[in-house]
């Protein structure tokens, strides 16, 4: 009866561990699918989270654009109506024909610059305000992407 004894113990035993094998093995598993489950939804929320931050962003750059675009045609327009009032104005005088005298003395405003002076400074501020509306507009978009 010894051995039959030693039998069912080691049967016994054999079965308690193939059972509690089987519901650890089965209770690890949920614990990973439920945490994969877990780590999914954040980073579809994620994923969420940063597509409706983009579509935030592309709108408020758009908004800048647009507002370039406006300050560029403003630009653009005062230097017209600049350049139209120039035209009128008399070409520089050859200096061969100005006594020296004159030139000397002669203290010029900006209403009394030749006319391709006029432009040519009138065109000049017009590029560096472009320029300027350029990087603040560059710098408001960085500092939103950010």
């Amino acid at each position: 009866m010894n051995w039959l004894t030693t039998l069912i113990v080691v049967v016994f035993s054999v079965a308690t561990f193939a059972v509690g094998y089987d519901y650890g093995r089965r209770i690890t598993k949920l614990a990973w699918e439920e945490e994969r489950a877990v780590i999914a939804q954040k980073a579809l929320a994620a994923v969420q989270q940063a597509r409706e931050k983009e579509a935030k962003l592309v709108i408020e750059m758009e908004a800048q654009r647009r507002e370039y675009e406006k300050r560029v045609r403003s630009i653009s327009s005062q230097l017209d109506s600049i350049l139209a009032g120039v035209r009128e104005r008399p070409d520089r005088s050859d200096s061969a024909t100005m006594s020296k005298t004159t030139t000397i003395n002669c203290v010029c405003t900006g209403a009394q610059l030749a006319r391709r002076d006029a432009e040519f400074l009138a065109r000049y501020a017009a590029d560096a305000e472009r320029l300027a509306e350029v990087y603040n507009t560059c710098r408001t978009m960085y500092e939103l992407a950010r």
